[in-house]
């Protein structure tokens, strides 16, 4: 009946709706009367609204990740990116203002994944987990507090991360770090305009296999 444009949560939820009116429902494209039709979008939600994911209708001990084995699931802390790459979509997706998930959620979700479903391993899929660096310091708290047995990995710039927070990351069981390098070309660097040198990411490569953690 409609394309969604844009993060999907609220809208899906109203699309569902067997009373919805396609007209009045924002962050749609639709056909109507065969006129092609795009709404007003949709402003990205403050992620604090959205309750613990429902675990329970996902077969949880399906999922698998070749670079870190099974009992694995993802999460989300953050969602968008300041940035403007050329090559990159999550800006329409996403916008470009950078959001926090709220820490409470970020623990809960942790907190049912370990004990309801027995994961060990989680993938932090935010574009840039490492952006905000006092955020990160804070969860690594909370995971070495908690003592959970388990590994995580992230992805990130390579020219946001230093080596007193990588040490935090990998004393909370960061294992794996995946850096968005692009190219080892600093002509084609500059053409994406993602502000990042060869230099930077040799450096961040550096740090994270300095804690000893895996780079991909």
């Amino acid at each position: 009946d409609a394309a969604i444009i844009g993060e999907p949560e609220l809208t899906i939820v109203e699309l569902c709706d067997s009373n919805a009116n396609l007209s009045q429902i924002k962050g749609i494209a639709y056909w109507e009367n065969n006129e092609f039709k795009i709404n007003m979008p949709r402003l990205p939600a403050d992620l604090s609204i959205f309750p613990v994911p429902a675990f329970h209708l996902l077969p949880m001990k399906s999922y698998y990740y070749e670079i870190m084995g099974d009992k694995f699931t993802l999460l989300e802390t953050t969602r968008g990116c300041p940035f403007l790459c050329t090559f990159c979509s999550e800006d329409q997706m996403y916008g470009i203002r950078y959001r926090k998930n709220s820490f409470e959620l970020i623990e809960k979700e942790i907190d049912a994944c370990v004990h309801k479903y027995g994961i060990k391993n989680i993938y932090f899929i935010d574009l840039e987990f490492t952006l905000i660096k006092s955020f990160v310091n804070d969860i690594c708290d909370m995971l070495i507090k908690k003592d959970y047995d388990l590994k995580w990995a992230c992805q990130t710039r390579a020219d946001t991360v230093d080596l007193d927070l990588l040490k935090k990351m990998s004393k909370a069981g960061c294992k794996i770090i995946h850096y968005g390098v692009e190219s080892g070309s600093p002509k084609i660097l500059e053409s994406t305009e993602k502000k990042i040198t060869i230099e930077g990411i040799r450096k961040g490569v550096k740090l994270a296999k300095d804690v000893g953690m895996e780079v991909v």
